[in-house]
């Protein structure tokens, strides 16, 4: 048992704990992995009074032999026991997250104190990853290497490699009066005095997160007021909404006002509900392939960011990172480490929509004048912004209140994160602004609305001299080719993501928009070429030539997925590849993709798709589609929070991926059936209310479902039976009248 006295002062503190040693190393022995683990609880100068005081009694409690005796002191074995042990096994496998207990942790009540877990990171790659930097990898490489010889003679250089780009994770459960400032001290208080006894490498930070105690509360502050006011608000429009939806379609109570169904129909959750989930065709123009293509690439997106966190610096909690390297040998992979592809589908799909209804709406107005291009520019970032800007005050203000499990930390950086840079979120500039992100993937909504500012006078060309627009496009497409090339070439890019390691890489090429600009160019003469082509449903193309074509986009889109396997393979033991190589694929793989996936649009919409059509253009797609914006803001957060939840960690294997990923798109499917309903479509109504303010369009139909379309139908059959029954009567009772008065007469007479 580690023990302490407290009267012994600072040396003889640390002495203590240093002599209970696992056999059978002695204390040259030790590294810094080996004393992570006998760092119980903080102590020392710079640590609070109460804190040390806290510890005097844990220690003292700890080591005492009545202890075992009397059962309200045996907290302390509950302390020590909740705390992650030194590791016996998993080491070779690339074990390096120790959380330790945490509900058992919590659990933990003294008169002095509670208990308090806390995740801490210990960072284990303190390499400055700047591109002209000093470089220590070799060092950390080599106190990785020494730590696998004390515990197997195998060869661990995969896991090695792995290890120096991830950190450890450290459970330690301590008094609640200890805070992340003394818990940071006492380890440098410990560390100080070891280096007198241990050689130690490197100079590693310790980082106190999710730190959680069982009475913790967060109060509300008035931005959270002011969101849960928020949601009352849409809340009670919603409310009337319905009621008025139901009273009409449901109850067949048509008592209100037409003007007030116009009004309010369009906030009912019943009606809205309808529109999301209604798969009919909107009609013989609409590119229905790119429903399943949109939800299919919001898929990989989602398997991507699934697989992401399972890897090193990923935000699970992992105990074999040497199935990693596994994986890195397995070609069915580069589909997952190339998923960054999927944004550029996204790219693709928004301009060719873009592109082919604003020239429908060109060609309907035969030209447009300055209230259709304001229309044009509000439309589209009320559509986005509406949404988005509620998803992501939420994310400023109450998801701290989702912040509750074992590996909160994440949960916590989003939501920091929010209520610092919400800002830039709203004004589409935080791919150029990339500190401190808030819902890190919007960067792809910052470089598609600044595309969308400057398409116009693009799709305008296209519509009015198209040679003109084409020769503009196709210069666009060049220099959008040539500048990524020309920046890889100079700053030595690597291939995508995957093969970068470098933070410069994101923030001053990844997210740049001239970096992304050709999927999108190649998007707007996609829909200008389907718009030409509108009244031919099919096009009249032999079986052969078809085939050719469809093989020649499989080949060049396989080739940009798969084509870096051999580059994969040896992304930790080299060779690197050549930087023509990867100046050249930067350059390239997002057009050669771009036109790959055009030429499945374009087949699928002009009846050359096949089987291929028959599964993208699959009616069940539509309501994933309409719900795909959504569900892209919310899965990180989603998937943030159920790794934040569990104090264990877990063996990754494909298996548990794949029912990881189906969980979070479902969970992510029912959050968006919430905001399309609850604030998109809302607001979207609210939109063409105030556009009919201005003037600028008229009140929207009142919607009748076909039960109320029946009943209404039934009730006109019954009024006019009614009328012709009045009549019938009306028409008796006149006979009636007449043969009296004439029998009054015949009296008379």
């Amino acid at each position: 048992m580690i023990g302490l006295s407290f009267s012994l002062g600072h040396d003889e503190f640390y002495s203590k704990i240093l002599s209970d040693l696992p056999v059978p190393y002695e204390i040259e022995d030790l590294d810094i992995f080996d004393l992570l683990f006998l760092y119980m609880t903080p102590y020392g100068p710079n640590v609070s009074d109460a804190c040390n005081n806290a510890s005097e009694i844990y220690i003292e409690t700890l080591n005492s032999p009545l202890t075992l005796a009397n059962r309200y002191d045996q907290w302390a074995y509950k302390m020590s026991d909740a705390s992650a042990k030194r590791p016996k096994t998993g080491v070779l496998s690339g074990k390096l997250h120790y959380p330790g207990n945490s509900q058992s942790c919590l659990e933990i009540a003294t008169e002095e104190f509670n208990g308090k877990h806390c995740l801490n990171i210990v960072d284990v790659n303190p390499i400055n990853n700047t591109k002209n930097s000093v470089s220590d990898e070799d060092i950390v490489k080599g106190f990785l290497n020494r730590l696998s010889n004390k515990y197997s003679a195998r060869d661990m250089q995969g896991v090695i490699e792995l290890a120096s780009y991830a950190f450890i994770v450290l459970g330690r459960c301590i008094p609640s009066v200890c805070t992340d400032e003394d818990i940071t001290n006492g380890w440098v208080n410990f560390v100080n005095y070891t280096k007198e006894f241990v050689d130690l490498p490197v100079d590693l930070q310790f980082y106190p997160t999710s730190c959680h105690t069982k009475d913790e509360t967060v109060s509300l502050e008035p931005a959270d007021w002011a969101m849960i006011a928020l949601f009352g608000v849409f809340g009670f429009i919603l409310c009337i909404g319905t009621v008025a939806d139901c009273l009409l379609n449901i109850f067949n109570i048509d008592i209100l006002p037409e003007i007030f169904n116009q009004i309010f129909q369009g906030f009912s959750i019943y009606n809205n509900s309808l529109r999301l989930f209604n798969t009919r065709s909107p009609g013989s123009d609409s590119l229905s392939c790119i429903n399943g293509i949109r939800f299919l690439s919001l898929s990989w997106v989602v398997i991507g960011h699934s697989y992401t966190a399972f890897k090193p610096l990923g935000e699970a909690l992992v105990n074999n990172y040497g199935e990693l390297i596994n994986w890195l040998q397995d070609g069915a992979m580069s589909v997952v480490f190339n998923a960054y592809l999927s944004v550029d589908t996204f790219f693709l799909i928004g301009a060719t929509l873009l592109s082919y209804i604003t020239l429908k709406e060109l060609e309907k107005n035969n030209g447009s004048g300055p209230a259709f291009w304001i229309k044009f520019y509000v439309h589209r970032y009320l559509r986005l912004t509406g949404v988005l800007a509620v998803i992501i005050f939420f994310h400023a203000t109450l998801l701290k209140y989702f912040a509750t499990g074992p590996n909160s930390f994440w949960v916590t950086l989003e939501h920091d994160r929010c209520e610092k840079s919400w800002w830039k979120n709203l004004i589409y500039v935080q791919n150029f602004l990339t500190e401190d992100p808030c819902i890190g993937v919007t960067w792809y909504l910052a470089n598609d609305f600044q595309f969308f500012i400057i398409s116009p006078p693009i799709i305008w060309f296209l519509w009015k001299f198209p040679i003109v627009g084409l020769v503009l496009s196709g210069l666009l497409t060049l220099a959008a080719t040539c500048v990524p090339l020309a920046l890889a070439w100079v700053n030595e890019w690597g291939f995508n993501g995957f093969f970068e390691n470098r933070d410069e890489y994101y923030t001053e090429f990844y997210y740049m928009p001239y970096a992304r600009f050709q999927p999108y160019i190649v998007g707007i003469v996609l829909g200008y070429v389907l718009r030409k082509l509108k009244h031919k449903e099919k096009i009249d193309l032999n079986i052969i030539a078809n085939l050719w074509c469809w093989l020649l986009a499989t080949i060049i889109g396989g080739a940009v997925v798969f084509g870096l396997i051999p580059y994969q393979k040896t992304i930790l033991t080299g060779p690197e590849a050549p930087l023509a190589a990867k100046a050249i694929y930067n350059g390239f793989h997002r057009l050669a993709w771009s036109l790959s996936i055009s030429w499945m649009i374009f087949a699928c919409t002009k009846g050359l798709g096949g089987p291929i059509n028959t599964f993208l253009s699959w009616r069940a797609w539509a309501p994933l589609a309409r719900m795909s914006y959504c569900m892209y803001l919310v899965h990180m957060t989603v998937l943030l929070y159920y790794c934040s939840l569990p104090s264990y960690t877990v063996t990754v294997t494909h298996p548990l991926v794949v029912y990881f990923i189906l969980w979070i798109l479902s969970v992510s499917a029912a959050i968006s059936y919430v905001c399309v309903i609850g604030f998109e479509m809302p607001i979207a109504h609210a939109e063409r209310l105030l556009f009919t303010a201005f003037g600028m369009a008229k009140l929207p139909k009142v919607t009748i479902t076909y039960a109320g379309k029946d009943n209404k139908e039934k009730k006109k059959i019954e009024k006019v039976e009614d009328k012709k029954i009045e009549k019938v009567e009306d028409k008796k009772i006149e006979k009636v009248e007449e043969i009296e008065e004439i029998k009054e007469k015949k009296k008379i007479v």
